[in-house]
């Protein structure tokens, strides 16, 4: 590899990306070249990649690319050779206006590639962030080639936002030049019951930003809102443990202030019960949280509490809407659940029905940890099975929130055929036992990154497992499988 002026480009930064994927950009491989500007690597991905060359400036916690090349190339069985040279890089400027006098420290520009071939890692070497000058001009240099969003905004209490797209080439530098709008005023007025004034925090939702104040104790707050929008309002208690005392949506900006009341449709109902613990009493430390039901979506840990030492709870400030509980151990007596759904309504309390909650275990799954990589483990319950959360340790990996009881697991990893193993899970000991994994004769590319119910088939087009993958935890990252076999969302 050369640099732009034809020197060896020495320490230069590689990164190999393939193109043919289903599930979106894989991460990439990454390279440094030496001190003669050479590479090798026998990793590298078949077929169509992308490859991402660039010198690299360490500013602070960020790292700059300096003459960045993309080359779309074949990497065949038989090895393939590059020869690259790194090129200048492209140039946005432009101008933002009108900028207070002054202020022009309180103003930034960002500006962020646009290319969905990318992995998002790659196209966060090219989010770069520049304050204008005194008379508004800004100046961004040793960009790569192609469309980028920009963004103008004001910070420390402006709330001036410009957006837009510009078109970056080598032969001429690209300008974009921002004129700022001034948001809209919101203007409310908090009361409780028998119109008393709230003191209360204030959350502001738009489809643009969100952010949180205090009202005065008045019950009076102003904030500003993109013009032309609506915002969702919720609102808190000051004070621990800051449960929400009720929310209002599509509330626009207006000349004259708006009333909110916990009044009515809006009066706060309350929520309690008992939890039951199919081995007794809850260990210290377990805790219960309200979660909003939303359609299909669960918003976890809207407000907690700790358990009685009779397993009962009780939430006494509960906004209208549909919930579920959910209960967590401290101890890892039991993962995180979430109860049926039920509804309360305007000052309305809802007694939910004593639930039973399976307390749950760890397990110690031992293997040979310098052939295997991480693997996945899911547990089955009624014939799917479920994902559990994982952390590495010497000997193998550690697998929590396992059900109590004799149990079926299904590992497999990256480089490993997917193996089953049984073992008694205890409450209060981990399982400890060898998992037979084997390594696969060849380690394919494709992976996935989704949630939802899978099936895992192997080469034969068998159906292997149901597997159900949460939205959260390791779960979400890429993982690889044996050459033809497929995982595919349900």
């Amino acid at each position: 590899m050369r640099t732009a002026v034809g020197l060896p480009a020495r320490d230069a930064l590689l990164a190999i990306q393939p193109l043919a994927s289903s599930d979106g950009p894989l991460p990439p491989l990454w390279l440094r070249t030496d001190a003669r500007g050479t590479f090798a690597t026998q990793c590298a991905p078949l077929g169509a990649c992308l490859v991402l060359a660039m010198l690299t400036e360490t500013r602070g916690f960020r790292v700059r690319a300096l003459q960045p090349t993309m080359q779309e190339v074949v990497v065949a069985e038989r090895g393939s050779e590059l020869d690259l040279q790194l090129q200048a890089g492209a140039s946005l400027s432009g101008r933002v206006s009108p900028l207070p006098a002054g202020e022009h420290e309180a103003f930034e520009v960002h500006a962020g590639l646009i290319d969905a071939r990318l992995h998002r890692r790659l196209r966060a070497l090219f989010v770069t962030t520049a304050r204008p000058a005194v008379d508004g001009s800004y100046r961004f240099d040793d960009l790569l080639p192609g469309a980028y969003w920009c963004r103008a905004e004001g910070r420390s209490g402006h709330n001036e936002v410009v957006n837009g797209e510009v078109a970056l080439g080598r032969s001429a530098p690209a300008r974009w030049d921002a004129s700022f709008v001034t948001w809209s005023t919101v203007r409310l007025r908090c009361f409780a019951a028998r119109d008393l004034p709230l003191a209360c925090e204030v959350f502001a939702d738009t489809p643009e930003s969100a952010f949180g104040t205090k009202t005065g104790a008045d019950g009076r707050v102003a904030f500003v809102i993109p013009p032309g929008t609506t915002c969702t309002i919720t609102l808190r208690e000051l004070q621990p443990p800051h449960d929400v005392l009720g929310w209002f949506d599509a509330v626009a900006a207006n000349e004259v202030e708006q009333v909110l009341r916990l009044t009515g449709a809006h009066a706060p109902g309350s929520v309690s019960g008992r939890v039951l613990w199919s081995d007794g009493v809850p260990p210290d430390g377990t805790l219960v949280h309200l979660a909003i039901q939303r359609g299909d979506w669960v918003q976890r840990f809207r407000s907690t509490r700790p358990l009685t030492a009779d397993g009962t709870f009780s939430f006494p400030l509960v906004p209208p809407g549909e919930y579920r509980l959910g209960v967590e151990s401290g101890i890892a007596r039991v993962g995180f659940a979430h109860s049926a759904p039920r509804t309360v309504g305007a000052g309305e309390h809802v007694e939910f029905a004593p639930w039973a909650v399976v307390a749950r275990g760890t397990v110690e799954l031992r293997f040979d940890t310098s052939v295997v990589s991480t693997p996945w483990v899911a547990v089955l319950q009624d014939g799917i099975y479920e994902a559990v959360p994982t952390a590495r340790t010497a000997a193998g990996i550690h697998a929590s929130e396992v059900p109590v009881g004799q149990q079926q697991l299904l590992v497999w990893a990256d480089d490993c055929a997917p193996a089953t193993v049984t073992v008694d899970v205890s409450p209060t000991v981990d399982a400890v036992v060898d998992v037979p994994i084997r390594a696969a004769p060849t380690a394919a590319l494709p992976g996935r990154r989704t949630q939802g119910l899978c099936v895992l088939r192997n080469e034969r087009g068998e159906e292997v497992a149901k597997i159900r993958l949460p939205h959260y935890g390791p779960w979400s990252a890429r993982r690889g499988l044996p050459r033809d076999w497929t995982l595919n969302i349900q």
